[in-house]
């Protein structure tokens, strides 16, 4: 007789489990716009501070200005990111010293048409995470390898 039910007999493993969430500022359109201007102020006046092992021809500040956390200007994205980060950690029942996740460095990746960014990871890092001001139509797609 053929088993049509294998659930009893099965088990289930998360090898590399990747956990991800989204979250949306409730006020999106005011701290985008005031992040847009905040972000075009920082590129007129920080040279783009991209690796030069870099292949992505994209503006960053990564290299010269990258705790902008510490800018007036990103301190309530900086509060919400860690809220939205502390309780991510709470939900996945990660252990957070202190009960508090905090940003550790923040920067501005600025792309245009053709723009691109290489396959590369943050260490000594729990999380990683992207918040983005102005997504335009027909962008490239966002992928976490």
């Amino acid at each position: 007789m053929p088993l049509n039910d294998l659930t009893p007999h099965m088990t289930t493993w998360e090898i590399f489990p990747n956990a991800v969430q989204i979250s949306t500022h409730p006020a999106a359109a005011r701290i985008n716009a005031e992040l847009r201007d905040a972000a075009a102020n920082i590129r007129a006046t920080t040279p783009n501070g991209k690796p030069q092992d870099w292949a992505g021809n994209l503006y960053t500040t990564v290299e010269n200005n990258n705790e902008l956390q510490l800018h007036p200007d990103f301190k309530e994205i900086t509060y919400f990111i860690e809220n939205e980060s502390t309780i991510f950690a709470n939900i996945n029942k990660l252990f957070i010293p202190s009960n508090r996740v905090f940003v550790k460095n923040l920067w501005i990746n600025i792309y245009t048409k053709n723009n691109s960014m290489d396959v590369h990871n943050h260490p000594n890092s729990l999380f990683s995470g992207v918040y983005f001001i102005k997504v335009p139509e027909n962008s490239a797609k966002f992928a976490f390898d």
